[in-house]
């Protein structure tokens, strides 16, 4: 089988952000744990939209603001040299539309109704 790779290289800066934001919104991760009678159960769970719920219910009460995490390793590198490419300011409007989106995934009408756009701060974090 045949492995297609993606030219993010020729992607649009508005391709680029929404391969970002369904990159971020889409990653999952799962554990088997067990209850109290034994049964055992498969736990998903969305890091990034949970990472985004704890948020963006503190950015309005919280000084300095809440920063939101991008772990490098979650980002394919031919992805994150495509962003390099955008250059530094172009690159950060795209993750921090990117980051917009996933609070605005989460509570669109607290988003909308309590200025959160113009809050939004993001960074990346290694392992």
């Amino acid at each position: 089988m045949q492995r297609i790779e993606r030219v993010f290289y020729t992607y649009t800066e508005a391709a680029l952000e929404d391969e970002l934001t369904y990159l971020l919104s889409s990653k999952n991760e799962a554990e088997e744990i067990c209850d109290e009678n034994g049964n055992q159960h498969i736990l998903i769970y969305h890091p990034y939209l949970n990472q985004a719920e704890g948020v963006i219910y503190n950015i309005n009460i919280k000084n300095p603001l809440p920063v939101f995490v991008i772990w490098l390793n979650d980002i394919p590198l031919d992805l994150a040299k495509a962003l390099e490419g955008l250059g530094k300011i172009a690159m950060k409007r795209v993750i921090t539309n990117a980051v917009s989106r996933l609070y605005e995934s989460v509570d669109p009408t607290y988003y909308h109704t309590n200025g959160i756009h113009g809050k939004v701060r993001w960074e990346f974090g290694e392992d």
